[in-house]
């Protein structure tokens, strides 16, 4: 017995080799080449389906309306005019364009009873259907009863649907430069959409007019009452004013000034009666020096300004003189000199008397002047008192009279104001805003362009149908091509078996169709399995395989029973083993009782060569599973598994094991650790690729090595329309030595 190879460790799938992260994405135009029916169909009835739309679409007609704003005077006490700016003009054209005005306009064209704007008159297409099957079917086969008559619905929620209707259709826009705002409609119908249009601007305009008359009245009323008011409160000051000058006696505003004059009068003598007081008490005290001087009185300005003192200091003057001639001519005893001083003696009494009077006169001066000196002082005293309180007063009328001339003015301002705005009210009478364009009922649609739809539906078409195909692949749980295969698995493909009717078949199993019908793609398909795997062995030819997939049903058995066949008519010897204790496929598929075989050897009842048979037809020995175990995997993590294909693999050129999925037992996990290599059968369009994944993964933690896969039941012509221009790269110089 030869010494037994080691397993091989292909560069492909190591133990503890990763798998590829993710699948990457299909490219479009692999997805549309792989699902050209899908495409097709779906593009045509896509675009069936727009182009009856585009068809049935109905025509919409647009017509406009043009109004011109212009500046306009203030309307009250003033010519200024109300100048109309861009925020201005875009607030008319928000009012033009307001759900109260879309109502009014739905109610003067009688749109509640046009279907085109009343919900209740346009039945949605399965709501008709529906109420023609049960009126035509239903009810005359007596399976329901007749539907009773629904009631109309609210007058108001049609209007108010139709007026939704109507601002859907409604479009208002002010020119970027000018005061001019276009009003649009679109419509079914060219005329409707022309008197929609107008009707909208014509509605603004009467609105518009009516506003301003409405708040001119509401202004003439308002100001009406603000001036009787007014005029009430003039009234009332003037009154006010008469009840004070009644009350203080002043019934003119000069009554202070008559107390001042007077004041400044007495003032003015009492300034003269001083000065005479001081004057007179001057006069008083020079006498009284005088008196006390003898002969002084006599020298005193009073005295000598006297008349009669003068007339009297004359006379003595001259009897003085007459004395001394009587003196030259008589002794001083004479008579005539006697007589002559004594008429001197009475001259100078007379002069004494006179100056004792002119003193007291002086004194009695001063007491007078004092006491009209005092008398005006009072006066002034008394006048200062009235002037002040006159003040008062004339403040308290002077605010009165202030008050009421203020709330004068301001009525007759007022009143001045109201008159020339009830004026200016009169002459705005026309509007703010005018039709300069009126709508014309439109000759050409302008929705829809079918031609531009029509092109549009047949790209959008293209792009949907693109789209489920492109989807179709995407959510595709298996394989389509060996591209997704090896992007999936990061396993080259050895080969690829084309899946095979029934009446291919014919009732025979593949591997007979391969032995029978060597020039069949079927049988094709193996050897180029068989190539593959004499490539991927290298130096070192591959001395044991197991064949194993993820899930039953994927053709593992079929593969290993085909590749057995077709070796051993090459000239090799070949084992195949039944490893599938659980549900063998071997045996029934070589019409051999499986009693005995490897469940027996591997329990110890019976040798290695009483459990192998050969196969007459096919030309290889195998061992089938013999008796079905209820814990194979026991058997088959025993020694004498591997002791068996060590035996083995010195008698034989090629072992090939049929092992259960990957992902049904534990089973494949223990054989894959004693084979050279591992070949993984994925059945294309039926096994999920993260089941797949996840076999692979399990294989790599139990340490077995993949060699490759192979894939069973693809389609050959998508296939071939997918890789015309792929070849796989088998295995060149890919292996690396194991460590």
């Amino acid at each position: 017995m030869s010494t037994p190879l080691a397993p091989l460790q292909p560069a492909f799938f190591r133990p503890g080799a990763a798998l590829p992260p993710v699948d990457r994405p299909v490219p479009l135009r692999r997805g549309l080449r792989r699902n050209k029916l899908l495409f097709a169909v779906s593009f045509l009835v896509l675009a069936g389906i727009g182009l009856a739309i585009v068809a049935a679409l109905p025509d919409r007609y647009r017509a406009t309306t043009e109004l011109v704003f212009q500046d306009r005077s203030s309307g009250f006490g003033g010519s200024a005019p109300l100048m109309l700016d861009r925020n201005a003009i875009e607030t008319e054209a928000a009012i033009i364009g307001s759900r109260e005005l879309a109502l009014r306009a739905v109610d003067a064209l009688g749109l509640v009873e046009d279907a085109g704007f009343n919900p209740a008159l346009q039945p949605s297409l399965s709501f008709a259907f529906g109420a023609w099957l049960r009126e035509q079917v239903l009810v005359p086969l007596g399976m329901t009863p007749p539907l009773a008559a629904q009631p109309m619905p609210p007058r108001g929620f049609l209007v108010e649907r139709a007026g939704d209707a109507y601002l859907a259709r409604l479009s208002v826009k002010p020119a970027e430069n000018a005061r001019i705002v276009a009003v649009t409609f679109t419509a079914d119908s060219p005329a409707l959409a022309a008197r929609a249009a107008d009707m909208t601007a014509r509605l603004y305009v009467e609105g518009r007019v009516q506003e301003r008359a409405a708040g001119a009245r509401r202004a003439d009323e308002w100001l009406g009452g603000r001036l009787e008011r007014m005029r009430e409160d003039v009234m009332a000051a003037n009154g006010r004013l008469d009840a004070f000058r009644r009350e203080t006696g002043m019934l003119e505003a000069n009554g202070a000034s008559i107390f001042r004059e007077q004041l400044a009068q007495v003032n003015a003598q009492l300034v003269v009666a001083r000065g005479a007081r001081t004057e007179a008490e001057a006069r008083a005290a020079q006498v009284r020096r005088l008196i006390a001087q003898p002969g002084g009185l006599e020298t005193a300005a009073a005295v000598l300004n006297a008349d009669l003192v003068r007339q009297l200091r004359l006379q003595e003057t001259a009897q003085q003189g007459r004395i001394a001639e009587l003196r030259v001519q008589y002794k001083d005893d004479h008579p005539r000199l006697q007589e002559a001083l004594r008429e001197l003696d009475g001259l100078r009494r007379s002069i004494a008397d006179e100056v004792s009077k002119i003193g007291i006169s002086l004194g009695n001066e001063v007491e007078v002047a004092r006491a009209r000196e005092n008398a005006l002082q009072q006066e002034v005293e008394r006048l200062q008192l009235l002037v002040d309180a006159r003040n008062e007063t004339l403040l308290s009328m002077r605010a009165l009279e202030n008050d009421l001339r203020s709330r004068t003015q301001l009525y007759e301002v007022m009143l001045a104001r109201f008159n020339e705005a009830k004026l200016q009210d009169e002459s705005l009478a026309g509007p703010e805003a005018r039709v300069i364009s009126a709508a014309v009922p439109p000759a050409e649609p302008v929705f829809p362009d079918r031609a531009t739809l029509a092109g549009l539906a047949l790209l959008l078409a293209a792009l949907l149908a693109a789209l489920v195909a492109g989807l179709r692949e995407r959510l595709r749980s298996g394989f389509g091509s060996i591209r997704q295969v090896e992007a999936a698995t990061g396993l080259p493909v050895l080969g690829t078996l084309p899946s095979l009717p029934r009446n291919v078949l014919s009732g025979a199993q593949p591997h007979e169709l391969a032995l029978d019908i060597p020039t069949s793609d079927y049988a094709e398909a193996i050897r180029g399995l068989r190539a593959g795997l004499t490539l991927a062995g290298g130096e070192r030819p591959l001395r044991s395989v197991l064949v194993t997939s993820s899930r039953d049903g994927e053709g593992k058995t079929t593969t290993a029973l085909s590749l057995a066949a077709l070796a051993a008519k090459a000239g090799r010897r070949v084992l195949l083993i039944d490893a599938d204790m659980r549900d063998p496929g071997i045996g029934p598929a070589l019409y051999f009782p499986h009693e005995r075989g490897l469940s027996t050897y591997l329990s110890g009842e019976a040798t290695a060569e009483a459990v192998t048979e050969f196969h007459l037809a096919c030309g290889f020995y195998f061992i089938p599973a013999g008796r079905i175990e209820e814990d194979p995997a026991s058997l088959l993590s025993s020694p004498a598994l591997q002791a068996l294909l060590q035996q083995k693999s010195g008698e034989f050129d090629l072992i090939v094991i049929d092992s259960p999925a990957v992902l049904d037992a534990p089973d494949a996990l223990l054989v894959a650790r004693l084979v050279d290599a591992t070949l993984y059968v994925v059945a294309a369009e039926t096994v999920r690729r993260d089941r797949v994944r996840a076999g692979l993964q399990a294989l790599r933690n139990a340490g077995g090595a993949v060699l490759g896969t192979v894939v069973t039941r693809l389609d050959s012509r998508r296939q071939a329309a997918e890789d015309s221009a792929y070849v796989p790269t088998l295995i060149e110089d890919r292996r690396q030595p194991a460590g």
